[in-house]
């Protein structure tokens, strides 16, 4: 091929351009190598970056970032307390999809990873770090008791289902444990014979604990039922109509200003029971009216208001003959034993209209009583009872649950005549 001095000028131009095009390649090949080799389309240059910034990448020292240059995110970093989650996150734990609070990001450096640190993942997309926020705004975590009246602050909170195990409460639905303010031994049954005996009966161990002889100033008079109250006195109902109280304790009497025959009532059963499953207060309740209630006529149901000592008439037991001993719970429960009705039975009275809500039928071996008392304890029924003809009351025990009754005691040495049971007993 033929070169004209023209061309050979022009190839010479040609030859130098060529040459400083060669030298601009091999500095952008070393740049591309320094940053790990990026292929061709894939490597741009961020907003306010020059090629002599990405040279300078081949110094092995790290660079000092340009003050001028702003710093790319880093999805990891959570020094600023708030920042945005960038595009390049990490991909979510595809065991637990709709977690997006973990394995989400990066663990932080410990200048985030204290104990006092936490960070929350919003709804708006963006971590929160809540480290500076102050603990005790956060609302503590709420318990499962239901409180019926939480009281002052060392006061008895009356509860449904929670006892209220700091203060020690009493009187609540699901706690039948001992009380501070009641103590074990007035947690028992408590009897008096015909004798005067006052005794203790403990249903866990079915012991019988003398206590002493009761010396009332009753004229010769017997006793014939009796009573306890919460604040551990038993209240005992002589055959001659009076009343007397007695303490439990040191079985000291104490007269009382009752008058007998208030409404119709000279003689009768009674009992304690609680005004409500949620309050500590009672109501002394009566059954009877005259000697003969006991025999062959009807009883009434009735209420002494105390200190007053005044008698309310109810209404009369839908059943008969005769009236039944009475014995209460710390539910406000009134349960009575029909000993003369034809057959015996226990059933749960209406405090309001006497009438009957659910009866258990008793054995033959507990009819025809010449001598009978009642109480409650731990959701059962202990019943003290002499046949016609026997020396001395046997104790029976009748299970709350299905009815059925089993003799404990078959012989107590004494004439059960009365029995009574505080409401801070165990009611199931």
């Amino acid at each position: 091929m033929r070169v004209s001095p023209r061309s050979v000028l022009l190839s010479a131009l040609i030859i130098l351009i060529l040459g400083a095009c060669s030298d601009s390649g091999s500095s952008n090949d070393g740049a591309e190598t320094t940053n790990g080799g990026f292929s061709s389309g894939n490597f741009s240059f961020e907003d306010g970056q020059t090629q002599q910034d990405l040279d300078a990448t081949v110094d092995t020292k790290p660079a000092e970032p340009d003050a001028d240059i702003e710093p790319s995110e880093d999805a990891g970093d959570l020094s600023d307390d708030t920042v945005s989650v960038p595009e390049t996150a990490p991909a979510q734990d595809t065991a637990n999809p709709a977690d997006t609070t973990q394995d989400t990001a990066p663990v932080d450096t410990a200048a985030d990873a204290t104990a006092d640190d936490t960070s929350l993942l919003g709804d708006s997309g963006a971590v929160t770090d809540t480290a500076t926020e102050d603990a005790t705004t956060a609302e503590p975590a709420q318990d499962g008791w239901t409180e019926v009246d939480t009281g002052q602050d060392d006061a008895c909170a009356w509860t449904e289902v929670d006892a209220g195990s700091d203060a020690g409460c009493a009187w609540t639905e699901e706690d039948t444990g001992d009380d501070d303010d009641c103590p074990v031994d007035l947690q028992q049954i408590f009897v008096i014979s015909n004798a005067n005996w006052l005794l203790r009966f403990e249903p866990s161990t079915l012991n019988l604990v003398p206590l002493g002889m009761v010396e009332c100033p009753a004229g010769g008079a017997t006793p014939f039922s009796m009573a306890v109250d919460q604040e551990g006195f038993a209240w005992i109902l002589y055959s001659n109509g009076s009343l007397w109280k007695v303490n439990t304790g040191d079985v000291s009497c104490q007269s009382t200003s009752f008058v007998s025959g208030q409404q119709g009532f000279t003689m009768f059963g009674m009992g304690f029971t609680a005004d409500g499953p949620t309050t500590n207060t009672e109501t002394l309740f009566i059954s009877g009216g005259s000697m003969s209630s006991f025999t062959w006529q009807t009883g009434n149901l009735g209420s002494v208001a105390l200190p007053a000592m005044m008698v309310s008439s109810i209404a009369t037991f839908p059943v008969g003959p005769g009236s039944p001993e009475l014995t209460g719970t710390r539910f406000g429960d009134l349960w009575g034993f029909f000993a003369m009705s034809t057959p015996s039975h226990v059933s749960k009275i209406n405090k309001q209209t006497a009438a009957l809500e659910k009866t258990w039928p008793l054995p033959n071996n507990l009819q025809s009583p010449e001598a009978w008392a009642f109480a409650h304890w731990g959701g059962d029924f202990y019943l003290f009872f002499k046949p016609q003809g026997s020396l001395a009351s046997g104790a029976f025990h009748l299970d709350g649950l299905t009815g059925v009754t089993t003799e404990v005691v078959p012989n107590m040495g004494h004439t059960i005549t009365g029995a009574g049971v505080s409401i801070c007993a165990p009611a199931q």
